[in-house]
Protein backbone atom coordinates (compact mmCIF):
# COMPACT_ATOMS: atom_id res chain seq x y z
CA UNK A 1 0.00 0.00 0.00
CA UNK A 2 1.31 3.60 -1.28
CA UNK A 3 1.60 5.80 2.29
CA UNK A 4 -0.41 9.08 1.32
CA UNK A 5 2.74 10.98 1.69
CA UNK A 6 4.80 9.27 -1.07
CA UNK A 7 1.42 9.40 -3.02
CA UNK A 8 1.18 13.13 -2.58
CA UNK A 9 4.85 13.61 -3.12
CA UNK A 10 4.76 11.74 -6.51
CA UNK A 11 1.52 13.84 -7.69
CA UNK A 12 3.45 17.53 -6.50
CA UNK A 13 6.59 16.06 -8.12
CA UNK A 14 4.46 15.38 -11.28
CA UNK A 15 2.78 18.66 -11.21
CA UNK A 16 5.76 20.74 -11.10
CA UNK A 17 8.43 19.14 -13.03
CA UNK A 18 4.76 18.92 -15.96
CA UNK A 19 4.93 23.08 -15.71
CA UNK A 20 8.41 23.20 -16.39
CA UNK A 21 8.38 20.98 -19.24
CA UNK A 22 5.47 22.86 -21.01
CA UNK A 23 7.13 25.97 -20.18
CA UNK A 24 10.42 25.73 -21.77
CA UNK A 25 10.89 22.22 -22.71
CA UNK A 26 13.47 21.26 -19.81
CA UNK A 27 12.22 19.20 -16.71
CA UNK A 28 12.60 15.70 -17.48
CA UNK A 29 14.55 13.45 -16.27
CA UNK A 30 17.32 16.42 -15.24
CA UNK A 31 14.68 17.28 -12.46
CA UNK A 32 12.95 13.66 -11.64
CA UNK A 33 16.08 12.15 -11.66
CA UNK A 34 17.63 14.14 -8.55
CA UNK A 35 14.08 14.05 -7.50
CA UNK A 36 13.20 10.25 -7.08
CA UNK A 37 16.84 9.77 -5.84
CA UNK A 38 16.57 12.34 -2.82
CA UNK A 39 13.12 12.58 -2.08
CA UNK A 40 11.97 9.16 -2.74
CA UNK A 41 15.11 7.13 -2.08
CA UNK A 42 15.29 5.20 -4.90
CA UNK A 43 18.07 3.65 -6.61
CA UNK A 44 20.07 5.90 -9.35
CA UNK A 45 19.32 2.86 -12.15
CA UNK A 46 15.65 3.02 -11.04
CA UNK A 47 15.40 6.75 -10.77
CA UNK A 48 16.72 6.76 -15.06
CA UNK A 49 14.05 4.25 -16.16
CA UNK A 50 11.54 6.10 -13.86
CA UNK A 51 12.24 9.18 -14.82
CA UNK A 52 12.21 7.84 -18.66
CA UNK A 53 9.28 6.35 -18.18
CA UNK A 54 7.52 9.70 -16.55
CA UNK A 55 8.88 12.20 -19.03
CA UNK A 56 7.53 10.11 -21.97
CA UNK A 57 4.09 10.26 -20.47
CA UNK A 58 3.98 13.87 -19.88
CA UNK A 59 5.50 14.66 -23.31
CA UNK A 60 2.51 12.87 -25.25
CA UNK A 61 -0.13 15.62 -23.83
CA UNK A 62 3.17 18.62 -24.19
CA UNK A 63 4.00 16.91 -28.27
CA UNK A 64 0.30 17.58 -28.68
CA UNK A 65 -0.19 21.13 -27.44
CA UNK A 66 2.98 22.09 -29.19
CA UNK A 67 1.63 20.44 -32.95
CA UNK A 68 -1.89 22.30 -31.54
CA UNK A 69 0.14 25.29 -31.13
CA UNK A 70 2.58 24.60 -34.64
CA UNK A 71 5.74 24.99 -33.25
CA UNK A 72 7.30 21.65 -33.62
CA UNK A 73 9.89 21.44 -36.57
CA UNK A 74 9.69 17.98 -37.82
CA UNK A 75 12.05 18.27 -40.72
CA UNK A 76 14.35 19.37 -38.18
CA UNK A 77 13.44 16.68 -35.31
CA UNK A 78 13.64 13.59 -37.79
CA UNK A 79 16.99 14.56 -38.98
CA UNK A 80 18.11 15.06 -35.18
CA UNK A 81 16.44 11.65 -34.47
CA UNK A 82 18.47 9.70 -37.17
CA UNK A 83 21.41 10.02 -35.17
CA UNK A 84 19.78 9.98 -31.62
CA UNK A 85 17.71 6.39 -31.83
CA UNK A 86 20.90 4.86 -32.48
CA UNK A 87 23.13 6.55 -29.73
CA UNK A 88 19.95 6.15 -27.10
CA UNK A 89 19.25 2.56 -28.10
CA UNK A 90 23.68 1.47 -28.04
CA UNK A 91 23.87 3.37 -24.73
CA UNK A 92 21.19 1.74 -22.76
CA UNK A 93 22.54 -1.61 -23.62
CA UNK A 94 26.24 -0.96 -22.62
CA UNK A 95 24.54 -0.04 -19.27
CA UNK A 96 22.20 -2.46 -19.02
CA UNK A 97 25.41 -4.63 -19.52
CA UNK A 98 27.67 -3.03 -17.00
CA UNK A 99 24.89 -3.05 -14.40
CA UNK A 100 23.98 -7.11 -15.42
CA UNK A 101 27.91 -8.04 -15.08
CA UNK A 102 29.05 -5.69 -12.00
CA UNK A 103 29.90 -7.41 -9.00
CA UNK A 104 31.07 -4.51 -6.79
CA UNK A 105 28.01 -1.65 -5.98
CA UNK A 106 30.28 0.45 -5.28
CA UNK A 107 31.78 0.74 -8.57
CA UNK A 108 28.28 1.19 -9.66
CA UNK A 109 27.56 3.96 -7.43
CA UNK A 110 30.87 5.33 -8.73
CA UNK A 111 29.69 5.01 -12.60
CA UNK A 112 26.58 7.14 -11.77
CA UNK A 113 27.94 9.82 -10.04
CA UNK A 114 30.23 10.09 -12.80
CA UNK A 115 27.51 10.53 -15.12
CA UNK A 116 26.12 13.13 -13.00
CA UNK A 117 29.10 15.02 -12.44
CA UNK A 118 29.50 14.91 -16.47
CA UNK A 119 25.60 15.88 -17.27
CA UNK A 120 26.43 18.61 -14.94
CA UNK A 121 29.40 20.10 -16.46
CA UNK A 122 27.28 19.99 -19.88
CA UNK A 123 24.71 21.77 -18.64
CA UNK A 124 26.74 24.32 -17.41
CA UNK A 125 28.40 24.88 -21.13
CA UNK A 126 24.41 24.95 -21.91
CA UNK A 127 24.05 27.99 -19.85
CA UNK A 128 26.97 29.87 -21.43
CA UNK A 129 25.80 29.32 -24.47
CA UNK A 130 22.09 30.30 -24.06
CA UNK A 131 23.63 33.42 -22.42
CA UNK A 132 25.89 33.97 -25.60
CA UNK A 133 22.65 33.71 -27.62
CA UNK A 134 20.44 36.17 -25.32
CA UNK A 135 23.38 38.67 -26.21
CA UNK A 136 23.37 37.97 -29.63
CA UNK A 137 19.91 38.77 -30.05
CA UNK A 138 20.36 41.44 -27.71
CA UNK A 139 23.17 42.60 -30.11
CA UNK A 140 20.60 42.07 -33.25
CA UNK A 141 17.83 44.16 -32.04
CA UNK A 142 20.18 46.89 -31.27
CA UNK A 143 21.72 46.73 -34.53
CA UNK A 144 18.51 46.74 -36.76
CA UNK A 145 16.76 49.69 -34.45
CA UNK A 146 19.92 51.70 -35.45
CA UNK A 147 19.98 50.96 -38.81
CA UNK A 148 16.76 49.63 -39.95
CA UNK A 149 18.35 46.25 -41.39
CA UNK A 150 16.18 42.96 -41.44
CA UNK A 151 17.76 39.90 -40.43
CA UNK A 152 19.04 37.54 -43.34
CA UNK A 153 16.64 34.62 -43.39
CA UNK A 154 17.07 31.40 -42.99
CA UNK A 155 18.28 29.24 -46.59
CA UNK A 156 15.04 27.08 -47.52
CA UNK A 157 17.77 24.52 -47.79
CA UNK A 158 19.78 23.27 -45.16
CA UNK A 159 23.33 22.34 -45.80
CA UNK A 160 24.78 19.27 -45.92
CA UNK A 161 27.56 20.32 -43.04
CA UNK A 162 24.52 21.09 -40.89
CA UNK A 163 22.77 17.98 -41.71
CA UNK A 164 25.66 16.17 -40.69
CA UNK A 165 25.83 18.17 -37.72
CA UNK A 166 22.36 17.75 -36.57
CA UNK A 167 22.95 13.62 -36.71
CA UNK A 168 26.15 13.89 -34.98
CA UNK A 169 24.95 15.88 -31.96
CA UNK A 170 21.24 14.07 -32.40
CA UNK A 171 23.89 10.42 -31.75
CA UNK A 172 25.17 12.00 -28.41
CA UNK A 173 22.41 13.50 -27.27
CA UNK A 174 20.78 10.03 -27.73
CA UNK A 175 23.14 8.31 -25.25
CA UNK A 176 23.02 10.99 -22.93
CA UNK A 177 19.20 10.10 -22.44
CA UNK A 178 20.07 6.49 -23.14
CA UNK A 179 22.54 6.53 -20.16
CA UNK A 180 21.27 8.73 -17.52
CA UNK A 181 17.52 10.32 -18.76
CA UNK A 182 18.77 13.74 -18.86
CA UNK A 183 19.91 15.93 -21.91
CA UNK A 184 16.12 15.82 -23.79
CA UNK A 185 15.52 19.52 -23.11
CA UNK A 186 18.87 21.07 -21.19
CA UNK A 187 20.89 19.82 -24.12
CA UNK A 188 18.44 20.00 -27.21
CA UNK A 189 16.86 23.03 -26.55
CA UNK A 190 20.27 25.50 -26.24
CA UNK A 191 21.53 23.53 -29.67
CA UNK A 192 18.81 23.84 -31.89
CA UNK A 193 18.83 27.64 -30.80
CA UNK A 194 22.54 28.09 -31.66
CA UNK A 195 23.49 25.62 -34.16
CA UNK A 196 20.46 25.63 -36.24
CA UNK A 197 18.76 28.92 -35.67
CA UNK A 198 15.14 28.21 -34.17
CA UNK A 199 13.27 30.58 -32.29
CA UNK A 200 12.69 29.62 -28.68
CA UNK A 201 9.13 28.68 -29.19
CA UNK A 202 9.85 26.31 -31.83
CA UNK A 203 12.97 24.85 -30.53
CA UNK A 204 10.95 24.11 -26.87
CA UNK A 205 8.06 22.20 -29.29
CA UNK A 206 10.87 20.54 -31.33
CA UNK A 207 13.10 19.50 -28.24
CA UNK A 208 9.69 17.54 -26.86
CA UNK A 209 9.02 16.27 -29.75
CA UNK A 210 12.48 14.20 -30.09
CA UNK A 211 12.76 13.91 -26.47
CA UNK A 212 9.23 11.73 -26.18
CA UNK A 213 10.93 9.23 -29.18
CA UNK A 214 14.23 8.97 -26.84
CA UNK A 215 12.58 8.65 -23.35
CA UNK A 216 10.11 5.95 -25.15
CA UNK A 217 13.08 4.05 -26.39
CA UNK A 218 15.01 4.53 -23.24
CA UNK A 219 11.44 3.98 -20.95
CA UNK A 220 10.98 0.45 -22.67
CA UNK A 221 14.79 -1.10 -22.86
CA UNK A 222 14.88 0.20 -18.62
CA UNK A 223 12.00 -1.74 -18.09
CA UNK A 224 13.80 -4.78 -19.81
CA UNK A 225 16.28 -4.86 -17.10
CA UNK A 226 13.37 -4.26 -14.31
CA UNK A 227 14.40 -0.54 -13.81
CA UNK A 228 11.19 0.91 -14.02
CA UNK A 229 8.48 1.80 -11.06
CA UNK A 230 5.54 2.01 -12.91
CA UNK A 231 3.38 3.36 -10.11
CA UNK A 232 5.43 6.21 -9.53
CA UNK A 233 5.78 6.81 -13.22
CA UNK A 234 2.12 6.89 -13.27
CA UNK A 235 1.30 9.16 -10.25
CA UNK A 236 3.34 11.87 -11.15
CA UNK A 237 2.16 11.75 -14.68
CA UNK A 238 -1.13 12.53 -13.57
CA UNK A 239 0.07 14.79 -11.29
CA UNK A 240 1.92 16.71 -14.57
CA UNK A 241 -1.19 17.07 -16.23
CA UNK A 242 -2.42 20.01 -15.52
CA UNK A 243 1.29 21.57 -14.94
CA UNK A 244 2.16 20.57 -18.89
CA UNK A 245 -1.03 22.59 -20.21
CA UNK A 246 -0.44 25.80 -18.17
CA UNK A 247 3.34 25.69 -19.18
CA UNK A 248 2.53 25.45 -22.77
CA UNK A 249 0.19 27.93 -22.74
CA UNK A 250 2.22 30.18 -20.90
CA UNK A 251 5.07 29.63 -23.34
CA UNK A 252 3.44 30.70 -26.33
CA UNK A 253 2.01 34.04 -24.74
CA UNK A 254 5.76 35.02 -23.59
CA UNK A 255 8.66 37.22 -24.87
CA UNK A 256 11.69 35.55 -26.91
CA UNK A 257 13.91 37.04 -23.94
CA UNK A 258 12.01 35.97 -21.05
CA UNK A 259 11.30 32.51 -22.16
CA UNK A 260 15.04 31.95 -22.61
CA UNK A 261 15.80 33.39 -19.18
CA UNK A 262 13.50 30.92 -17.65
CA UNK A 263 15.48 28.37 -19.86
CA UNK A 264 18.29 29.20 -18.43
CA UNK A 265 17.24 29.95 -14.29
CA UNK A 266 16.06 26.58 -14.51
CA UNK A 267 19.08 25.17 -16.36
CA UNK A 268 21.22 26.57 -13.09
CA UNK A 269 18.39 25.03 -10.54
CA UNK A 270 19.06 21.32 -12.09
CA UNK A 271 22.80 22.05 -12.15
CA UNK A 272 22.65 22.42 -8.83
CA UNK A 273 20.91 19.60 -8.04
CA UNK A 274 22.57 16.87 -10.29
CA UNK A 275 25.98 18.38 -8.36
CA UNK A 276 24.40 18.00 -4.53
CA UNK A 277 21.58 15.24 -4.99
Amino acid sequence: MIELTTLAAELAIGAFVGFTIGLTGVGGGVLVVPALTVLLDMPATSAVGTASAYAFLTKIFAGFEHWRLKTIDFAMAHLFLIGAVPGNIAACLIIGHYKQHATDPTALADMQSQLKAFIAGVMVFSVILMLANLMRDWWKDRRKSDTGAEITPQPATMPVAKRVLGITLGAIVGALIGATSVGGGVVIVPLLILCFGLTTRCTIGTSIYIALILTLSTAMLSAGRGDVSYVTAGLMAVGSLFGVSLGSRLADRMAESLLQTAVIVLLLVAIGAMLFA
